[in-house]
């Protein structure tokens, strides 16, 4: 399976938390997915216990969580503790969460 095609199975509603595990590591490196899983109601601590540790210091995915989760304030807390301390301070994450 594809990234696409695991997005449309989301999309779907085919495919949820309880297929994480079998899902290839390298769609928890791709932003698309990881909205798309948001954007459709999946759990948050399920879908960040996947999320590659890498895309915690990705400034772009990073701000596009912010925008997604910023109306919600324990989301984007449970977000923010997972982000790279460095990439905490920049100017641009700090603009985005006032």
């Amino acid at each position: 399976m594809t990234v696409e095609e695991a997005i449309d199975k989301i999309l779907d509603s085919e495919l949820d938390e309880e297929h994480y595990s079998e899902l290839p590591a390298e769609f928890w490196k791709n932003e698309m997915f990881i909205i798309t899983c948001l954007e459709n109601d999946h759990h948050i601590d399920a879908v960040f216990n996947y999320v590659d540790q890498s895309m915690w210091s990705n400034k772009k995915f990073v701000l596009s969580l912010i925008e997604l989760l910023k109306t919600n304030e324990w989301q984007l807390e449970v977000t923010l503790n997972k982000v790279e301390p460095k990439l905490k301070k920049d100017k641009d994450i700090i603009k985005a969460l006032k």
